[in-house]
């Protein structure tokens, strides 16, 4: 478990601190780590995390590229893969860490420092296992936090171990001189200063780089790291000193077409290339970012300039073009919405300039946030970026994606009269405006509304609608999910022969065109649904499994599948394990937040045959076995229960694999998955082992084969 992902580059000196950090951390729940810009306080406390065991996961979040504080509830939930549905992420984060023997490392604290503090200082008391160590350039200042001050290199040695790693690494041909060591004693020992110029030396002998730092500080001494960054950005040609300035917007990975936007020129790779080869731009799985200490001195030039607001112009005409065509889709297309997720701070920044700045264009684009948020599992924070967008004037076409969300929203929330009567609203609107895609959307989720109030013949009129419209415009996975909205009332009606001809009408559709993991694991939990129904009950598993394999992350999904896998086992004579899965499903809604689930009657029903299999005090002790359970060990067992035996591969390899072969990297796996790329390069090892095949493309033949026995 957890994300840490150790540097592949060598850890050098910082024996005595790394050793002093480490007793302070076994020792205290609550570590702070202090000093100054560039003094290497990322750096030790990663080392440090990564050589400490923690059963539940050591787990990196990054603050850097959160702009509200307001957000960092939901940075830190998001970071670990935890989901607020219908509760806060706060109160989503202590439900996942209430009883998890967890690390996490919150790095650059300084700019939400307040609130850092007050989440830290609510968390901990409520989850008495895990253990946080904080990085920032100021202490957090509340109870029970140990601080521990970072300096410089003090020693002279190791200031010139780092520089000479660091320069070998730019010029294999590099050898230290004595003006190494006067640069080193002028950069005070800065790890990142020390980076910084040594990764310089191909472009500027060493006594090129004293005279500039001399230039830099007249007084000769230490010229902070602002100054070391700021002579780098003085070696820049003028083209490349624009387009750091201009890139400084970007927070979070960014691709060329957003730097492009935001440099203003047709040609950004050159730029890009040139500034990631001198070290101020990082690669990062085939996109970029920029360093944050980098990109705070970037604004900075920014402001001086007067570039700030024609920049976020000219992103907010990028990402309005880029938002406007999938507005009147019925859904947006994944790879767009994969897209958002990525980019999620930088949307958010752009959605806030607009705003601020009464572009009519804001509420479109505080629709994509909203929708990314909660894809992202920031469910309870949408609703306030929903209502404000809600409460600016925007015009119908605008007002009606943001409405629909709401309805959503409420519809989790189990207002389910309000949003009813927002849909109507919506559909109104959409039908006015002429908008199919949208006017189904509203449609569909009419039938849900009509479903949960057991108005099933209603419910069928408007999935029909729906259905109709999004045929007419070819939208084919809008029609593979209302064909499950479909088969799922077919199913409550009792009619199985209809609901498994829409179901798999919908699954033919998915073998050529991809939906959300949400709509993915829907489609399995429907079928799986009826094929138990049907008395089929290893097809049944089967289907439960995908459910959970389709949407780990999403509480709902996981939910059904671990009820339907109950069941399943409590039809098969496995009352033990149906009592386990059940129990477990109440572990994983009640920590993350699962909204109310359409099939509890039958669900009850199952328990209570169980139960009535199994003494009491072996029900006892099933239920405590099953709450001590983290989400990841919950996973694991319910899917090991359905183990493939034709298979040398485990379930979640084979899982992997089919994500290979749908072209996925590793950091896509990772994501899916909630686990670090790091676990998946292992993963992939030992498949590529396993199998005897040496490639990707050799694994997804291999999966091809399998998956059409």
């Amino acid at each position: 478990m957890g994300n840490l992902v150790r540097r592949t580059d060598s850890f050098i000196g910082r024996t005595r601190e790394r050793n002093a950090l480490t007793r302070l951390v076994r020792s205290h729940r609550l570590v702070t780590v202090t000093g100054p810009p560039g003094v290497g306080k990322t750096r030790l406390a990663i080392e440090v995390a990564g050589a400490l065991n923690r059963v539940g996961g050591v787990w990196f979040i990054d603050l850097t590229a959160v702009l509200d504080p307001t957000q960092v509830d939901q940075a830190v939930a998001g970071a670990m893969g935890v989901e607020s549905r219908d509760s806060s992420a706060r109160e989503a984060l202590a439900g996942h860490l209430a009883s998890l023997q967890a690390l996490l490392v919150l790095d650059n604290c300084e700019h939400v420092i307040d609130s850092c503090a007050d989440l830290l200082a609510w968390l901990l008391p409520r989850c008495p296992s895990i253990r946080v160590v904080t990085t920032s350039r100021e202490a957090l200042r509340i109870a029970g936090e140990h601080v521990y001050t970072l300096g410089p290199l003090d020693d002279l040695d190791d200031a010139l171990r780092l520089f000479a790693d660091r320069a070998a690494a730019a010029d294999s041909e590099f050898v230290l001189t004595p003006a190494v060591s006067d640069l080193c004693r002028r950069l005070d020992g800065l790890p990142l200063a020390i980076e910084l110029a040594a990764r310089r030396v191909q472009v500027l002998h060493l006594t090129g780089l004293a005279d500039l730092l001399r230039e830099g500080d007249p007084s000769g001494s230490h010229p902070s790291l602002e100054a070391a960054i700021r002579w780098s950005y003085q070696l820049l040609a003028p083209d490349e000193q624009v387009a750091l300035r201009r890139l400084s917007v970007l927070a979070g990975r960014f691709g060329v077409e957003e730097a492009a936007a935001a440099c203003d020129v047709a040609d950004v790779v050159e730029p890009l290339v040139s500034l990631t080869n001198k070290s101020l731009v990082a690669v990062d799985d085939g996109k970029f970012r920029l360093l944050e200490a980098i990109r705070m001195f970037g604004q900075a030039r920014l402001r001086e300039h007067g570039e700030t607001d024609t920049t976020f112009a000219r992103l907010v005409d990028h990402f309005a073009r880029e938002v406007e065509p999938q507005s009147v889709r019925a859904y947006p297309d994944m790879a767009t919405l994969r897209s958002w997720c990525e980019r999620a701070s930088t949307l958010a920044a752009v959605t806030d300039w607009a705003t601020r700045n009464n572009d009519p264009r804001a509420a479109m684009l505080t629709w994509s946030l909203a929708v990314t948020w909660v894809l992202m599992g920031h469910v309870v924070e949408t609703r306030a970026l929903v209502l404000s967008g809600l409460k600016r004037d925007a015009s119908p076409q605008y007002r009606a994606p943001l409405l629909s969300v709401l309805a959503i929203l409420d519809d989790w929330a189990g207002q389910r009269d309000r949003a009813r009567e927002t849909l109507w609203q919506v559909a109104r609107i959409e039908e006015a405006l002429g908008r199919p895609g949208r006017l189904a959307r509203a449609h569909c989720g009419l039938g849900v509304a009509y479903e949960r109030m057991d108005d099933l013949d209603r419910a069928r009129q408007h999935h029909l609608a729906a259905l109709a419209l999004v045929r007419q415009i070819d939208e084919q996975p809008a029609v593979a999910h209302t064909l499950y909205q479909l088969g799922h009332i077919a199913y409550l009606q009792g009619d199985l022969d209809t609901a498994a001809a829409e179901l798999e009408e919908a699954c033919r559709i998915l073998d050529t065109h991809e939906m959300t993991p949400l709509q993915v694991a829907a489609l399995w939990h429907g079928l799986g649904e009826v094929e138990l129904a049907r008395g089929d009950i290893d097809t049944a598993q089967r289907y439960f499994a995908e459910t959970i394999r389709a949407a780990p992350n999403v509480p709902v999904q996981l939910v059904h599948g671990l009820q339907g896998l109950a069941a399943a086992a409590v039809m098969s004579g496995q009352p033990e394990r149906a009592l386990k899965l059940a129990e477990a499903a109440l572990v994983v809604q009640r920590d993350l937040g699962t909204p109310e689930r359409q099939w509890q009657r039958s669900i009850d029903a199952t328990i209570a045959h169980a139960s009535a299999k199994v003494s009491s005090g072996r029900i006892q002790t099933i239920r405590t076995a099953a709450r001590r359970m983290s989400v990841a060990q919950i996973i694991d067992y319910a899917l090991d229960g359905v183990q493939e035996a034709t298979s040398p591969l485990s379930l979640r390899q084979l899982e992997i694999c089919r994500s290979v072969a749908n072209g996925q990297t590793d950091r896509q796996i990772a994501n899916d998955f909630g686990v670090s790329t790091r676990t998946v390069s292992t993963y992939l090892e030992q498949i590529r082992e396993q199998l005897g095949v040496h490639s990707r493309a050799e694994i997804a033949a291999w999966i091809a084969q399998q998956d059409a026995r």
